[in-house]
């Protein structure tokens, strides 16, 4: 990552986001045989994928309830060029 984005520092490429599993619990995702399983993610707007979100807020939408608990985990990802969407 460093070599094809080399004018970024990797303090800058590597944050710590949210993702919400909906109806999936979040440990049988994280605790993939090869990191993240993406067999339960559901196509998003950009196709087949898990989503991550800055904010907390975001994911909240997306939570998975186990009772009267709410779960959504947080990860230390490496990113590339992102994006910020506006609303909808």
């Amino acid at each position: 990552m460093i070599r094809k984005y080399p004018n970024k520092n990797i303090n800058e490429m590597c944050k710590h986001l949210f993702h919400g599993c909906g109806q999936t619990d979040p440990k049988i995702i994280y605790e993939g045989e090869d990191g993240l399983d993406i067999r339960f993610a559901n196509a998003g707007a950009y196709g087949q994928g898990i989503y991550f979100a800055n904010n907390s807020g975001y994911s909240l939408s997306y939570v998975h309830r186990k009772g009267n608990k709410m779960q959504m985990f947080v990860a230390l990802v490496l990113t590339g060029d992102s994006v910020t969407l506006g609303p909808g």
